[in-house]
């Protein structure tokens, strides 16, 4: 091997762990959060626009201990400012919330997601270092 191929195959090496750390992070959060959170009452305070023109609805809610928090949740364009629905929170981090229910299909959305982010990675990295990995 080449010392360039084996410095260019350690890089590719560490963004693939960060790429992965980066994409299956969201997806635990989300299954502890729905296992062994926290639920209060939210209620929707207005809209954001994302960067292609998604609709997020903006959720209020509060935690055991009166703070108030939002939370955005991804599918917004049916929602109405003041509609309310629960959220379910980590108590030791109030400002990670999801909706409720927090459904397996959504963790595993996510880690699917990870996963085929991570497989492609790994089929660029393996063609750019000319199959040598």
């Amino acid at each position: 091997m080449k010392p360039g191929t084996i410095v260019l195959n350690v890089l590719l090496l560490a963004i693939w762990v960060v790429v992965a750390w980066v994409s299956f992070l969201p997806a635990w959060r989300m299954y502890l959060v729905g296992r062994k959170g926290v639920k209060s009452d939210g209620e929707c305070v207005g809209h954001a626009r994302g960067q292609v023109g998604k609709v997020f609805a903006v959720y209020e809610y509060a935690d055991a201990a009166g703070a108030r928090h939002r939370m955005t949740a991804v599918d917004g364009s049916s929602v109405r400012t003041g509609d309310r629905h629960d959220v379910v929170y980590n108590p030791r981090k109030p400002n990670t919330a999801f909706l409720w229910p927090v459904s397996m299909k959504s963790v595993r959305n996510h880690v699917l997601g990870g996963a085929a982010l991570t497989l492609m990675l790994c089929l660029t990295s393996y063609s750019i270092s000319g199959g040598t990995l």
